[in-house]
């Protein structure tokens, strides 16, 4: 204990006379200054790491402070002193008071004061702002790239209180609002639709204007509205971009919807005079279709509200018992593939595909369980949603039944996105069919073998009965 005093006194002697104090140099500039060998913060071991230290007489959380070895940035770190993995929270200010970056005079919480840049989120693949207004248990509200996987680029602005909005405005005013639905409001702080345009009292004009950038091909075309394709192809030619817009030549003023590529003959029209066209630029009555298909719709409704549907009805009371209604046909080149119809009696529907034998020839046997034997199935969880359900992998089954599978493996489009394959699972349906056949001759061969086996068994045991019978005689006798 003496020893330690004389040090301490000595120090403080020594503070005193020569006005600084150094631990690793002779020639301390501040009051206290402190020199060592660099380091980068280590997060592994518990050797030597940092200039200098502050811990507690119990536990193992300290807090390191140093200098860089392979820069030139000063650090701290709250760590456990025994494992550098494991690390702790830093907290400033904790029972009060502002913190200030680049001003002495913080006015907030924290007051960060630059003519440049004030604050930078850095991630390897993803940084944002969380917001805690409640308290720390529950967050409910973020800005920025939170998504890696899903969305990389995708700069996000979220609300997570349920009925919540999201509000921008000019002059204290809200010009537009985003609702917890989803719905935008322009001039409209309670939307009611995916997109309401002025106030409903009329304060603010629903006004929206489309201006042409150009005078458009032959100088009649005027604003436009593009509506671009899903990244995929369709017969007979790709997706295209639907356009509508106004075409205003005198001859035939209209506004048209078409696919950009085909033209107008595979849009609609409204003329001026509202004749409406189907197929052709031209129509010349209040409803003008013009096709060469041969296909029908009955819409038939009874109720006083409704918005639009399709309703395939055969209107009649014959032809049911036989199973004559499809309501719609598959076809290739003319022939039939398959229909849905009613099933016999018309009280359900029918999903039918061609298995008539007057298309079939070669007829072979096949052993069904050997092929069942050869299907995996997986208990799996969808990525989408970790849904669980019990299946097939499509491109494991294509090496047994290539025809119940669609697709190919490991597809994918011009953009880099999967083209998934697909299964239809009803083509198994023979299979098992026939695997459950073969079972049943098998277990009915067992059963017979073991009847068999219980006969036999029960002969021989007559038979030593008899035999026990006269061995207890000649023991007699």
């Amino acid at each position: 204990m003496k020893k330690v005093v004389f040090i301490i006194l000595s120090i403080g002697v020594f503070a005193k006379a020569s006005a600084q104090t150094g631990i690793g140099t002779t020639a301390p500039i501040n009051k206290f200054e402190v020199v060592t060998a660099t380091a980068d913060p280590a997060n592994t071991g518990a050797t030597a790491n940092g200039n200098l230290r502050l811990g507690p007489s119990t536990g193992s959380h300290v807090l390191d402070f140093g200098l860089s070895s392979s820069s030139t940035y000063a650090w701290l770190q709250a760590r456990s002193k025994s494992a550098y993995g494991t690390t702790y929270n830093l907290a400033l200010n904790p029972t009060g008071g502002n913190v200030g970056i680049g001003t002495t005079s913080p006015g907030a919480k924290l007051h960060v004061k630059s003519n440049g840049p004030i604050l930078r989120l850095e991630g390897s693949d993803h940084a944002y702002l969380e917001w805690f207004p409640l308290g720390s248990s529950t967050r409910y509200g973020y800005m920025g790239f939170p998504n890696a996987a899903a969305a990389p680029t995708q700069l996000t602005f979220m609300n997570q209180f349920p009925t919540g909005s999201i509000a921008f405005g000019t002059n204290e005013e809200k010009r537009m609002t985003i609702t917890s639905t989803g719905q935008v409001g322009i001039g409209n702080e309670y939307p009611g639709a995916t997109l309401e345009i002025g106030s409903s009292s009329g304060s603010v004009a629903g006004n929206l204007i489309l201006n042409p950038t150009t005078t458009g091909t032959g100088g009649f075309e005027g604003a436009e509205i593009n509506l671009r394709p899903a990244p995929v192809t369709t017969t007979p030619a790709a997706a295209q971009t639907w356009v509508i817009d106004q075409a205003s030549n005198a001859n035939s003023p209209r506004l048209r919807f078409f696919p950009n590529i085909s033209g107008e003959s595979y849009g609609f029209t409204i003329r001026d005079n509202g004749y409406l066209g189907i197929g052709t630029g031209t129509p010349s009555n209040k409803l003008h279709v013009q096709t060469s298909d041969a296909t029908s719709i009955y819409v038939e409704s009874t109720s006083s509200d409704n918005n639009g549907m399709v309703i395939l009805n055969a209107n009649t009371g014959s032809g049911w018992s036989g199973n004559y209604h499809e309501f719609m046909l598959f076809q290739k080149q003319g022939a039939q593939l398959g229909f849905i119809g009613s099933s016999v009696g018309g009280s359900s529907v029918n999903y039918g595909s061609n298995s008539d034998y007057r298309l079939k020839t070669d007829l072979k046997n096949y052993n069904g369980l050997d092929l069942v034997n050869k299907i995996k199935t997986y208990d799996y969880a969808w990525k989408r949603d970790s849904s669980r359900m019990y299946g097939l992998m499509a491109h494991e089954l294509q090496s047994v039944l290539p025809y119940a599978v669609s697709g190919i493996k490991d597809a994918l489009d011009a953009d880099g996105k999967i083209i998934p394959q697909a299964v239809d699972y009803s083509k198994l349906t023979p299979i098992l069919i026939k695997a459950i056949q073969e079972q049943d001759i098998k277990i009915k061969e067992q059963e017979r073998k073991i009847i068999k086996l219980n006969n036999d068994n029960s002969s021989l045991e007559k038979r030593i009965k008899r035999l026990e019978i006269l061995v207890n005689k000649i023991k007699h006798n």
